[in-house]
């Protein structure tokens, strides 16, 4: 029996307005997606759109490959991803 990894994804921002003035306010933000890093393996890059990896999940499914069965050695694991951004509002 396979025992799988958890794949539980949590996802977090933090936000803070200041005022400047009555007509101007920036906004500093940051983001973090995947906070826990847990691996995601997919056949693809889970936040673009394309074509995957298809010479990888041969390797996964052909038994004389090391890879045979192991998403971590055949899989990207979509590791943790963090931003900061800064807003100008008026």
């Amino acid at each position: 029996m396979v025992t799988l990894n958890p794949i539980n994804n949590f996802d977090a921002s933090l936000f803070k307005r200041f005022a400047l003035r009555d007509r101007f306010s920036f906004e500093i933000h940051g983001e973090a997606y995947n906070l826990l890093n847990h691996p995601q393996f997919t056949g693809s890059n889970i936040v673009g759109i394309g074509a995957g990896y298809p010479l990888l999940m041969r390797n996964f499914v052909n038994p004389g490959s090391s890879a045979f069965g192991n998403p971590a050695l055949a899989f990207a694991s979509q590791a943790r991803t963090m931003q900061v951004g800064l807003r100008l509002l008026w």
